[in-house]
């Protein structure tokens, strides 16, 4: 990788040899040669800001690896999409969001955060820690979260309007593909009514 390079974008290129297809089916076998390539390469780069691995299926181990390299770094952007991350992995991820200060965007689509669908799975637990870490941080110039697909219930969805009321950085946020529930998707948006310009993907 460039010294000079700021960015890599690399989602859905099937990184680690592996795949869906016909739905929830996978294809192909793990190899951690390219990702772990990408985690070497972020280590002694001191220019790459942005990084999207996402929709590689690179599993919540390696997700964990490079957040850990996220945290000494100034990252501007983050893509962790489909990564498995889980509840601990969201865990992982509030503490890193907890801490930085240069973070604008962070996509964790589909990450298993909870035990209902493919992807992230982050969940009410996984969601509210994220949310929590938001509302800590008050140096945090987060504009954009992608929690999409994450088996969010109407108890997360309490997590994510009690972050918007409080944060003053987000502008963008996309909890398409949860079940927020009548209740979630009204104290969202409710939320963000007075929020001028405000992106909100429901």
């Amino acid at each position: 990788v460039s010294a000079s390079l700021t960015s890599v974008s690399l989602s859905s290129n099937r990184l680690c040899g592996v795949w869906y297809e016909g739905g929830s089916k996978t294809q192909g076998t793990y190899d951690a040669t390219g990702i772990n390539a990408i985690a070497d390469s972020l280590r002694v780069n001191a220019s790459l800001t942005s990084v999207d691995v996402g929709f590689n299926k690179i599993g919540k181990e390696a997700a964990l690896e490079l957040i850990s390299i996220f945290k000494q770094k100034e990252m501007v952007f983050v893509g962790l999409g489909e990564c498995n991350l889980g509840p601990e992995g969201a865990a992982a991820v509030a503490e890193y969001v907890r801490g930085s200060a240069s973070l604008t965007t962070i996509m964790l689509s589909s990450n298993r955060l909870s035990n209902m669908f493919l992807g992230n799975r982050l969940g009410d637990e996984g969601v509210a820690a994220i949310c929590n870490a938001v509302k800590e941080n008050m140096q945090t110039k987060l504009a954009t979260l992608d929690i999409s697909c994450n088996g969010v219930g109407t108890a997360g969805a309490e997590s994510v309007a009690n972050m918007l009321l409080v944060n003053a950085s987000l502008t963008k946020l996309n909890v398409k593909y949860n079940s927020l529930g009548t209740e979630g998707e009204a104290a969202i948006k409710e939320a963000v009514s007075g929020k001028e310009g405000f992106k909100l993907d429901l």
